[in-house]
C-alpha cells in the first residue's frame, strides 16, 4: 500500500500526518512540495501525474495533507478496505461525511440513504492504482479550471457514475469529523469506536476545521507544542 498526500509546503497539520504515518509504519509520499499550487484540483492532477510511476497492482491511499491523520498500520487499513464493497469489487472507496459540500444543493441528486455519512468527502480515498488511473482519466483534472474544487469534481463524477466508486457511508475505514460531534468515541488504547455505526475507523479527517486534538491525544501522538495551526507531536510517547 502506498500512502500519498499533496501539498506545496509543510504547514498546518502536515507534521501530525507525517508523524502518524511514521508511528504506524507507513512511508508517506508527498507530491507537489516546492512547486506551484493551482488550487484544490491540483491534488487530483498531482496524483494522476504520479500514477505511471506506481506498480499497477498496488493499492494507493490518498489523504489530505493539512487536516488528516492515520491511526492504524497497513494491515488494519487494508483489512477494512478489502472487506468493504469497494474492496470486494476492486473499486475506489471514498470517505463519506454528513455535510454535502461544497455544493449543498447536490444532496438532491444523491440516492436516498439511511447511513450517517452519505456524501462524498475527497479528503481520503483508497483503491487500486489501476482504478485510480481509470477514474482520473474520466474526470480529466488537467482539463478543469484551476479554481475547481477537487471534492466537487469527485462528487460530479460520482453522481454521474454512481456505480463507479463507493462511499464509506458508515465510517468503516474513514471518519470525517465535521458535524460528527459525539459520533467518535475512545475505545481501547489508541482505538476508536463510532457510536452511531459501531465501526472502528482508523483514518481521521478534520474537515471543516474540525478539531483533531482529541484524536491525536487518544492515539498517543502526544501534543507537546501547539503553535498557531501546527501540531508538533512526540511519537516516542506511543505505547
Amino acid at each position: 500500500m502506498i500512502v500519498v498526500t499533496c501539498c506545496n509546503k509543510a504547514v498546518l497539520h502536515y507534521d501530525a500526518l507525517a508523524r502518524s504515518c511514521a508511528c504506524y509504519g507507513h512511508k508517506l509520499v508527498t507530491l507537489g512540495v516546492g512547486g506551484p499550487w493551482a488550487g484544490h484540483i491540483q491534488k487530483l492532477r498531482l496524483i494522476q501525474r504520479s500514477l505511471p510511476t506506481m506498480p499497477p497492482g498496488e493499492v494507493l491511499l490518498f489523504v489530505d495533507a493539512w487536516d488528516a491523520v492515520l491511526g492504524g498500520d497497513a494491515s488494519a487499513i487494508m483489512c477494512r478496505y478489502l472487506a468493504s464493497p469497494a474492496g470486494l469489487h476492486g473499486k475506489l472507496l471514498v470517505s463519506g461525511e454528513r455535510n454535502c459540500a461544497p455544493d449543498a444543493s447536490a444532496r438532491l441528486r444523491y440516492a436516498p440513504s439511511a447511513d450517517p455519512y452519505p456524501y462524498v468527502n475527497a479528503g481520503a480515498i483508497i483503491g487500486p492504482v489501476t482504478e485510480w488511473t481509470r477514474i482520473l482519466s474520466a474526470i480529466r483534472p488537467e482539463a478543469l479550471p484551476d479554481d475547481t474544487n477537487d471534492q466537487q469534481a469527485m462528487t460530479d463524477f460520482h453522481l454521474g457514475n454512481p456505480r463507479a466508486i463507493y462511499i464509506d457511508t458508515r465510517a468503516t475505514l474513514f471518519q470525517s469529523l465535521y458535524m460528527a460531534d459525539g459520533d467518535l468515541r475512545p475505545a481501547a488504547p489508541r482505538t476508536f469506536v463510532n457510536a452511531v455505526t459501531n465501526t472502528h475507523p482508523v483514518i481521521f479527517h478534520g474537515n471543516g476545521r474540525a478539531d483533531l486534538l482529541p484524536v491525536l491525544n487518544h492515539l498517543q501522538l502526544s501534543i507537546d507544542t501547539h503553535v498557531g495551526d501546527q501540531y508538533v507531536c512526540d511519537s516516542t510517547k506511543r505505547a
